[in-house]
């Protein structure tokens, strides 16, 4: 498969984008329209509208919960189980072919990397710094006084 990607993977599967992120979120646990809403950071009526079409489609079950009586539990059918599947096979495909010309240890800095700015920008989601290794020296930071933008340059400028 190529690197580049011409169209999101979920198009063969016949998912939108917005199809195939809730169908992600339902995956391991059924959840309500507003749970997957507030952790995807969306509205409640945008999930609710991807929600329909796919149980239109029949991709997702709507169950009683147990804990509330009008806000049905979405879950994935057999299809949507499937059609995510397909696209999960399809993304990991192309994200391997794209690593695979990648130092390793590099994409390891990079995750460490976005990992503490997804720290810095909601702690409570991406747990708290000290739970993690320090990296500081593997990002090339030898300086204790030292940040991460230290070591960002615009292109084109002399370097330090």
């Amino acid at each position: 498969m190529s690197t580049r990607q011409t169209g999101s993977p979920a198009r063969p599967a016949g998912l939108t984008a917005a199809r195939w992120q809730v169908l992600g979120m339902i995956d391991h646990r059924p959840s309500t329209v507003a749970d997957v809403a507030r952790t995807m950071g969306l509205t409640r009526q945008s999930v609710q509208q991807t929600a329909d079409a796919l149980a239109r489609d029949g991709l997702v079950d709507l169950i009683d919960n147990p804990r509330h009586r009008r806000a049905k539990l979405l879950t994935p059918t057999a299809a949507g189980r499937t059609a995510l599947a397909e696209v999960e096979a399809r993304q990991a495909e192309w994200a391997n072919g794209l690593a695979a010309g990648l130092d390793p240890g590099r994409l390891a800095d990079v995750r460490a990397l976005l990992r503490d700015l997804g720290h810095q920008l909601d702690p409570e989601r991406y747990g708290r710094p000290d739970d993690r290794p320090d990296l500081g020296g593997a990002l090339g930071r030898t300086d204790p006084g030292a940040t991460p933008t230290d070591r960002i340059e615009a292109p084109g400028a002399p370097a330090r």
